[in-house]
C-alpha cells in the first residue's frame, strides 16, 4: 500500500518536472536578453500597452455667408427756402375774396392790405397783386457712401419664443373736446292773421355742440343754422383778421308786406359774446303768402386805425302765411256797438212805443198848422 502511494507521488513530481522544463525552454530568461542588448548598444524593448482608438465626431465646418457690410449715408437733406412770389390775379363772375384767399393759401386779411380794397366791393374784371411764398429746395452736404466687403456671414436666426414677446398694452387716447361753434337760431311764425300783430326772434349762439332750437312763443316755428364759412379754415370768424381787430355783429330784417318794428337795439353788438338776441314786433298788411328776408352781418374794427371790414354771415328767407279773417277789425268794431246798444235794454216793444208818440205827435203838429191856416 505504501509503495502504490510512492509511486503515485513519483508520477507527479515528474510530470511538474517535465512542465517546468518545457517552459524554462520556450522563454529566455530576462537578464540573457539584457546582456544583448547590452552589447549590441541597444535599449532594452519596452512594451507599450495598446490601446482601442476612440472615434471623435468633429462636426464639419459649415461655410456660411457674410453679407458685405456697409455703412449707408442717407440721402441729402433737403432744407425749403421761402421765396416770395407776387400774382396778379383777374377777378372773375362768382369770385370772392375768401375764395381767392383759399385757392393761393393766403389770408383775405393779406389782400386787402396789399391791394387796399374794401373786400365787399370787388368787381369783375378787377386786378388783384397776391403775394405767395414758394419753398425752395436746398440739398445739405453729406458724407459719400461707404462700403466695406468681407467674408459673407450669415447669423444664425435666433429662436424667439413666445414667452419672451414683449406684451404691448394700448393706452386709452383722450377723447378730443370739440371747439366752440357758432350757430344761428331763429324763431317766427308760419301763419298769421292779416293786422294782427306778432314776433321774430332771431340769435347768434357761441356754444361747444350742436344747437338745438327752442321755441319761446307757442304756435312759432325754430330752427337752427350755420353761418357762412368765411376766412382761413380753422380759425374762429371773431379772428378772422387777425388779433389787432375786433368783431361785432348786427340782425336786419326787410319785409314791405310788413310793417316792423325793432323791440331790441338795432346797433352792432359785441361778437364774442356767449349768445346775442334780437326781437321785432310785425304786422302783415297783405294777405297771402308772404316773405321776410333776414341777415346777420358782421364787422370787424381795427383797434389802432378804426378801419371797418363789413361781411354778410348769414341770410335767410322767412315764409310766412297771412290769413284774412271772416271780420275785419272796422266790423268787429261796429258789431260790438250794436249788440251792446240791443243789450242795454233797447227792445221792440221799447221802438213801438217810441215809435208811436212820434207820430202822435206828428199828428198834433198838422193839426194846428191847419187851424192857423
Amino acid at each position: 500500500m505504501l509503495t502504490r502511494n510512492l509511486f503515485i507521488i513519483g508520477i507527479v513530481l515528474l510530470i511538474l518536472a517535465l512542465a517546468l522544463a518545457i517552459a524554462g525552454s520556450i522563454r529566455p530568461s530576462p537578464p540573457m536578453m539584457a546582456v544583448r542588448a547590452t552589447a549590441q548598444n541597444l535599449a532594452p524593448p519596452t512594451r507599450t500597452p495598446i490601446q482601442t482608438p476612440t472615434k471623435t465626431l468633429t462636426p464639419t465646418p459649415t461655410d456660411t455667408l457674410k453679407p458685405p457690410t456697409s455703412t449707408p449715408t442717407p440721402s441729402p437733406a433737403v432744407t425749403p427756402t421761402p421765396k416770395r412770389q407776387t400774382i396778379i390775379y383777374v377777378v372773375k363772375p362768382g369770385d370772392t375774396l375768401f375764395s381767392i384767399a383759399q385757392r393761393y393759401g393766403v389770408t383775405v386779411q393779406t389782400i386787402v392790405e396789399a391791394n387796399n380794397v374794401n373786400p365787399n366791393a370787388i368787381y369783375v374784371g378787377q386786378t388783384l397783386k397776391i403775394e405767395t411764398l414758394t419753398s425752395v429746395p436746398t440739398p445739405s452736404p453729406t458724407t459719400p457712401l461707404t462700403i466695406s466687403s468681407s467674408t459673407p456671414t450669415t447669423p444664425p436666426s435666433p429662436t424667439v419664443t413666445r414667452s419672451s414677446l414683449p406684451t404691448v398694452t394700448e393706452e386709452p387716447q383722450p377723447t378730443p373736446t370739440p371747439g366752440p361753434t357758432v350757430a344761428v337760431e331763429a324763431e317766427w311764425p308760419q301763419k298769421m292773421q292779416l293786422d294782427r300783430s306778432d314776433s321774430i326772434r332771431i340769435a347768434l349762439v357761441n356754444q361747444s355742440g350742436k344747437l338745438i332750437p327752442t321755441v319761446e312763443v307757442p304756435g312759432h316755428t325754430a330752427v337752427a343754422d350755420t353761418p357762412f364759412p368765411f376766412g382761413t379754415p380753422g380759425v374762429p370768424i371773431g379772428g378772422a383778421f387777425g388779433p389787432d381787430y375786433d368783431a361785432f355783429v348786427i340782425a336786419r330784417l326787410a319785409g314791405t308786406a310788413f310793417d316792423i318794428e325793432a323791440a331790441t337795439s338795432e346797433e352792432y353788438q359785441w361778437f364774442e359774446q356767449s349768445r346775442v338776441t334780437w326781437e321785432w314786433n310785425i304786422i302783415p298788411k297783405i294777405p297771402g303768402a308772404q316773405v321776410i328776408n333776414a341777415n346777420i352781418e358782421i364787422q370787424w374794427k381795427r383797434r389802432d386805425t378804426g378801419q371797418t371790414i363789413e361781411q354778410p354771415i348769414w341770410r335767410s328767407r322767412l315764409e310766412i302765411v297771412v290769413e284774412k279773417p271772416w271780420l275785419t277789425t272796422g266790423q268787429i268794431s261796429l258789431f260790438t256797438v250794436i249788440s251792446g246798444v240791443l243789450g242795454s235794454g233797447l227792445s221792440i216793444p221799447w221802438v213801438y212805443e217810441r215809435v208811436q208818440e212820434w207820430r202822435k205827435g206828428r199828428g198834433k203838429k198838422t193839426k194846428t198848422s191847419k187851424k192857423k191856416h
